[in-house]
């Protein structure tokens, strides 16, 4: 889990993809990453979009790992957090990648109707992010199948019990006295 945790971290430093939409007019060339969209076309203003996915994915990631931690320093309820935290992030990379392609279905749709090339390259960022959480998920499915450790047992103090005697007192108890009952 904390080698997905780093994959993923690295992954979000790097470029997701590169999108080229080539018109009579213009070349444009958009960039994306986990946190926007850069484009420096020729004759357009510098456009820069914010995508949200990079603070889902590193906090995401951040909830994994310390998760991670404390399960490998024997916390019950880190087994499971492990396993939930490792889901979300599985599911935040599912949400950016299916974003990508229907984004580039509707585009290229949109391209084939009109006279524009559009042309799409996943970059090693996305494949790496993908990679981090496939290894994210089977390190929380390892970490909830190890056996848990259990903190070494402390000895207890040793406990007379007293078996042979005729007294009438319980343990740890005040004397009951025979009372015979009498029938009436």
């Amino acid at each position: 889990m904390l080698l997905g945790g780093l994959l993923a971290v690295v992954s979000s430093l790097l470029d997701m993809r590169v999108a080229v939409h080539d018109d009579r007019d213009f070349d444009r060339r958009y960039v994306t990453t986990l946190f926007g969209t850069k484009s420096e076309a020729s004759g357009l203003p510098y456009v820069e979009g914010l995508y949200n996915q990079g603070f889902a994915v590193l906090l995401t990631v951040a909830v994994m790992v310390v998760a991670a931690v404390l399960a490998g320093r024997g916390v019950r309820a880190a087994r499971v957090a492990t396993l939930a935290a490792a889901s979300v992030f599985a599911g935040v990379v599912v949400a950016f990648v299916v974003s990508a392609l229907h984004e580039e279905e509707l585009i290229k749709a949109y391209a084939a109707l009109s006279s524009f090339r559009y042309e799409v390259t996943y970059l090693p960022g996305t494949y790496l992010l993908v990679l981090a959480a496939v290894v994210g998920l089977v390190g929380a499915v390892l970490v909830h199948r190890a056996p848990a450790r259990h903190p070494a047992a402390q000895p207890e103090e040793a406990v007379v019990v007293h078996q042979f005697t005729d007294d009438d007192t319980p343990p740890f108890g005040i004397a009951m006295p025979n009372v015979e009952r009498r029938g009436g």
